[in-house]
């Protein structure tokens, strides 16, 4: 028995619809409307002005009776119920509350509220519409507003749909702290979202654009339009009801009412390429989208004229083309005379006799006149309604039905017409046409080809009867596809559809390529002529580019038996469907069409879907399993690599563990679904000559595991763990192109080897190799907790930061007078697996309670503190006033069932380079150091030669580091530029680059370029006189952790000229201008001065003189003249220009102070030695 197994693909359905993504804060782009997609991230773009229609400001526009029916009913931390089923004013809750609107449309204002509970919202029939008056704040005990269908483990489909509507007044704003969220779509054009949510739930994200499933923990779920996006990661996850929804593939575009006409165009063609997708937001159009990406919009301009604009904002529009009566005559009015098209336009179409008829032609007219033969005159016509043209010869058209067109052309109406031919509207391009006078009219009806749109109107008995008529019967494979089993299939599945082109194919310029040969390697020589012929194929089909087409995928290459009997390689060629309609209705219905429509065309081989179900098709791609030749094999293979149409095994008892071989997904049952580490058993009777080898006459493929036969360590999957893969795991990583996945002839580590050596889950890196190692040695390593710092006072809602071992955080502490004096450093810890005890050798453990407006009350728990799994505690200082050289130790502990273990040491110091009220705050990993002896002064071991490259820097400029360290090892970072060495293999040229970090060992030179990361030997560096500031980072490396010994830093001083120091003032004029100097603000503070020090190492601490007990602290650089300013913990970044003894601020691009704002040119001066 003959058996077709069609192969398990993912390929993506291109419907219009989003992805979650990922948005970059603060990324302030003028003129964006909204957030829109680029890629898998958002750009958040300030809103420029305008009028959003349906975007309400006002309360009162939403409804004429908006303000009567939410001033009814006023809900604050007083009301007692938990529902609500009416519209609403809410200004605070004390109690979470469900708001019900069941069946009614219901309004809810949101009155500068706070919400430290979950507002839960249902609805049935009905919808909810919240409208925020001047700000929201959710946080606390609260998860924000959620939809009651949104829980830990639930799924969210990018087509949902959440009856909820936001709209905000102007200059309104939101803030997300802990872990509220929103749900439903934010209509907020006027309103800033400050995200510093975690997020609530876990979702399971579905997005029927890539066919993918993500975990992820979204702040925002539905769609959304905002002013400004701040503070967070942008984790959103889009879904819209699709009939409703403006969107095209998760892009706001702006789409106007106003009619677009010709009298606007012609003066809009004279911008030329300064033509953008603003010029068009005003005007109503036919938008479609093609791909993931791309957009149409159709302009009907009226008389017959069309404007066609397509491209991907907010890119240049890739086509803005002008076109009447068929999309033949265009131009791009971008750079094509417009007068002359519109002068030819307008002289095209002629009125005629043909204007004023009342009579429809039909086929049967049509046969009636063919039996004139060549008799037939312009007068047989003149009866019949239909269309003059031409420039010196006239053609006159008649529309038929069924898609027929007859067209009668000539030089003059004088002589006989020169052709007389009907043809099918979607085969002109084929020239499958007729002359009535000469060819049988009746015949060519009869053997006609159908069309797209007329197999789309069939029924699916019609349907059944064509195919019998055609023999394409189920026996072969064939079948009629029904919308709703089409609907079915796509909620989990995608299509794809393989053409088989012809054995041999000539191209236009006569070069015959080859499809079908005996050898592998023969049908690889024209891979380059794979896209000619895909798009060939493409058009072959006919399908109506403007409502679905292909895409082309792949090309696939098979072994199979020809019409001889023998086995041969054959090429195929994989597509994607590709949707004109957003709506998912049309989607489904224009895909029902095209998989029936295709089972008529000669060059289908099949489709693809993930059911491995056989529907349509002719080709047999398979062998003969009813019997088992006598010279058999059989073997059992481990799976290395998985593709789409086939896989790679290696086989099991060779003697060489690493000989592979291509096994096709054709060739295996459809109910086994192979994963890496598989162990399979089956048959074959030959192999092929390729590399890797093939299988000939596969049959009985059995699974022998079933789980993936993972060997955790396993890095050349040779069955055991030794220091073999240690070794093998460095070859891989420094050497990729020998010894990594893609290294030539199958010889680097394969995707199972990859699998089996990432030890924890981050991918293949350095510590896998140690990880093992110390497995090897029987080594254990305690789970470390996660330890965030926080200045902040806790309800401010701030995120706390992770800190990473031996990275100082410089972090300020509240030595002032107030309800929270003394709170001092705030950490967060949690761990998955230990109860976390802390002690401090230093100073004290405080807890506090918050009440409202500051004040609280301090709990002192002294010295040992019980943190739990998770927690946050504070840490003060005995005294106030801390000393210069004071350094804290507080030892972290867990409890591993009564055992106490080592978790690391958090260290509390103050330094010179401190600020009056910062310390730092180092992580210190446990012990596991690999050396006894003291770490180094950086002076000590570092020489910093200007001069040595002069002439033989791989630019001719840059800086020798030289290095002679005897207990530790040195490794370097580069802020900017990079590192180079001197090569001893001259092959491959006089310097080797190293990138942006090197491990110099603990002797030897580097010399650090002004490198860009991928620079190429001939890339021409552009210098810039504003690069003043770099920073090469100098650490030990010891064991496992690196410790930081100081920096080099270095400055442009000329174009071609760069300088050195460990003193950063010695390089940069401006850092000695400001360092080691405080600044007071120029407005006098409420109770004290608003100073910032500038310490020299690149960290500031300042207070703003509020009655507050925040200090803020940071690092500092200098660009040019200008001071830049990014707080640790909020990550807030301010400017500030150097004007002689003054600092300017720079309001532009400047995130502002916590509770002080100042503005654009208001100074800061230093503070003399009296003050």
């Amino acid at each position: 028995m003959k058996r077709k197994i069609l192969a398990f693909l993912t390929a993506a359905m291109c419907f219009a619809s989003a992805v979650p993504y990922n948005a970059t804060a603060e990324n302030s782009v003028k003129g964006l409307k909204g957030l829109q997609e680029a890629g898998s991230s958002l750009i958040s773009g300030e809103q420029s002005d305008g009028v959003y229609v349906d975007y309400y400001s006002k309360l009162g526009d939403i409804s004429a009776t908006a303000e009567a029916d939410t001033a009814k009913l006023i809900i604050d931390k007083n009301y007692t119920s938990d529902t609500v089923s009416s519209s609403c004013t809410v200004k605070s809750l004390g109690k979470d509350l469900t708001i019900d609107a069941g069946d009614k449309d219901i309004i809810v204002l949101l009155d500068e509220a706070v919400l430290e509970k979950t507002m839960t919202v249902k609805a049935d029939k009905g919808s909810v519409t919240f409208f925020i008056q001047g700000s929201l704040t959710c946080g606390k005990d609260s998860k924000g507003i959620v939809w009651h269908e949104i829980c830990d483990g639930c799924k969210v489909t990018d087509d949902k749909y959440i009856p909820v509507t936001f709209y905000g007044s102007e200059d309104s704003a939101v803030t997300l702290t802990d872990e509220a969220i929103l749900s439903g779509s934010l209509r907020l054009p006027y309103t800033v979202l400050d995200d510093r949510s975690t997020g609530a739930f876990k979702i399971e994200y579905v997005s029927e654009s890539d066919n993918k499933h993500y975990m992820m923990k979204p702040t925002v779920i539905g769609d959304v339009l905002l002013k400004k996006y701040i503070n967070g990661e942008g984790v959103f996850a889009y879904c819209a009801k699709k009939a409703d929804s403006s969107e095209l593939n998760g892009l706001t575009i702006s789409k106007g009412t106003k009619q677009l006409t010709l009298s606007e165009v012609i003066p809009l063609s004279k911008k030329g390429d300064k033509i953008t997708w603003s010029d068009f937001e005003p005007y109503a159009g036919d938008w479609h989208g093609i791909g993931m990406y791309t957009h149409v919009c159709n302009y009907d301009l009226g008389g017959g004229f069309f404007l066609l604009v397509e491209g991907n904002p907010p890119e240049e529009p890739a086509v803005v083309e002008l076109y009447k009566d068929g999309y033949e005559n265009r131009i791009d009015i971008r750079k094509d005379d417009i007068d002359e098209f519109m002068a030819w336009a307008s002289d095209f179409y002629h009125a005629s006799e043909l204007d004023t008829a009342e009579t429809k032609m039909t086929l049967d007219d049509v046969i009636t006149l063919s039996k004139k033969g060549n008799a037939l005159d312009w007068s047989d016509f003149m009866i019949y309604s239909g269309q003059e043209s031409g420039h010196g010869y006239t053609e006159w058209r008649f529309e038929l039905e069924d898609g027929y067109t007859l067209r009668v052309m000539g030089e003059s109406k004088g002589k006989s017409p020169e052709k007389i031919t009907l043809y099918r509207n979607d085969q002109i391009n084929g020239c499958e046409e007729i002359d009535i006078r000469t060819d049988d009219v009746k015949a060519f009806l009869e053997s006609k080809q159908y069309y797209f749109n007329e197999i789309g109107s069939m029924t699916k008995n019609e349907l059944k009867a064509l195919f019998a008529k055609k023999g394409l019967t189920e026996d072969k494979g064939y079948g009629v596809w029904t919308k709703e089993e089409v609907a079915a299939a796509l909620k989990d599945n995608t299509f794809t559809v393989i053409l088989k082109p012809d054995a041999r194919y000539v191209t236009k310029d006569g070069t015959e390529v080859l499809n079908e040969a005996s050898s592998a390697a023969e049908l690889l020589k024209y891979d380059d002529y794979n896209t000619v012929q895909a798009n060939y194929l493409d058009f072959a089909t006919k399908l109506p580019r403007d409502e679905i087409s292909l895409l082309f995928s792949h090309a696939e290459i098979r072994t199979e038996k020809n019409e001889k009997g023998e086995y041969v390689y054959r090429r195929y060629f994989h597509y994607n469907f590709v949707s004109m309609y957003s709506d998912e209705e049309t989607q489904i219905k224009k895909i029902t069409t095209a998989l029936n429509y295709l089972q008529l065309d000669p060059y289908l081989d099949g489709f693809n879907l993930n059911t491995n179900t056989a529907y349509g098709g002719t080709t047999d791609s398979g062998n003969d399993t009813g019997e088992t030749n006598e010279n058999t094999n059989l073997r059992t293979f481990t799976v290395q690599y998985i593709y789409d149409t086939y896989v790679i095994v290696s086989v099991d008892g060779s003697r060489f563990f690493r000989d592979l071989m291509f096994l096709y997904k054709k060739d295996i049952d459809s109910d086994i679904d192979p994963v890496l580490g598989m162990k399979l058993t089956f048959g074959y009777t030959e192999t092929l000559d390729t590399y890797p080898g093939q299988f000939g006459g596969v049959h009985d493929v059995k699974v022998v595991s079933e789980d993936a036969g993972l060997i955790k360590g396993d890095s050349n999957c040779d069955g055991q763990v030794d220091m073999a893969d240690v070794v093998f795991i460095m070859q891989a990583l420094a050497n990729p192109d020998r010894y990594g996945e893609k290294a030539e002839e199958y010889q680097g580590i394969t995707a199972l080897g990859k699998l089996n050596a990432d030890m924890n889950g981050d991918g293949l890196t350095v510590n896998d190799a140690l990880a093992i190692q110390k497995k090897l040695l029987g080594i254990t390593e305690n789970e470390a907790p996660v330890i965030k710092l926080s200045t902040v006072i806790p309800q401010k809602g701030s995120e706390y930061v992770e800190l990473k071992p031996y990275e100082p955080m410089a972090s300020s502490y509240s030595p002032v007078l107030s309800s929270l004096d003394g709170i001092g450093v705030w950490f967060e810890f949690k761990s998955e697996k230990y109860p976390i005890t802390l002690t401090a050798d230093k100073g004290t453990f405080k807890t506090f309670t918050y009440k409202s407006g500051g004040i609280g009350t301090v709990n002192e728990v002294g010295s040992t503190y019980e943190v739990g799994k998770s927690g946050s505690v504070s840490w003060v200082p005995d005294d106030i006033s801390i000393p210069i050289g004071y350094e804290a130790k507080i030892k972290v502990t867990g409890d591993d069932s009564g055992k106490s273990v080592d978790l690391g040491t958090l260290v509390v110091s103050k330094n010179p380079n401190s600020s009056e009220s910062a310390v730092f705050v180092t992580l210190q990993k446990p012990n596991t150091s690999a050396s006894s002896q003291p770490f180094p002064k950086l002076s000590d071991i570092v020489t910093i030669d200007n001069d040595y490259l002069k002439n033989k820097a791989y630019q001719g400029i840059g800086i020798s580091l030289e290095f002679d360290s005897k207990d530790y090892p040195i490794a370097l970072t580069a802020a900017e530029g990079g590192f180079v060495v001197e090569n001893t293999d001259s092959s491959t040229g006089k310097y080797k680059i190293l990138g942006k970090t090197c491990e110099v060992g603990k002797s030897g030179m580097v010399i650090w370029e002004p490198l860009e990361k991928y620079m190429s030997y001939d890339y021409e560096f552009n210098f810039s006189p504003e690069r003043l500031d770099i920073e090469v980072l100098v650490e030990a490396i010891d064991g496992d952790r690196r410790v930081e010994l100081g920096k080099i830093y270095i400055a442009q001083v000329e174009r071609t000229k760069f300088t050195a120091s460990l003193d950063a003032k010695a390089v940069s004029p401006y850092r000695a201008v400001i360092a080691d100097k405080t600044y007071v603000y120029e407005k006098e503070g409420v109770g004290s001065d608003f100073t910032i020090t500038f310490n020299a190492d690149g960290t500031y601490g300042y207070y703003e003189g509020v009655l507050s007990s925040y200090k803020g602290a940071g690092t500092w650089k200098v660009t040019d003249d200008t001071v830049i300013m990014t707080e640790g913990i909020s990550k807030k970044v301010n400017y500030l220009k150097i004007q002689g003894s003054d600092l300017v601020y720079i309001a532009e691009n400047s995130d502002n102070f916590y509770y002080i704002t100042v503005k654009d040119g208001e100074k800061f001066s230093v503070q003399s030695a009296a003050e």
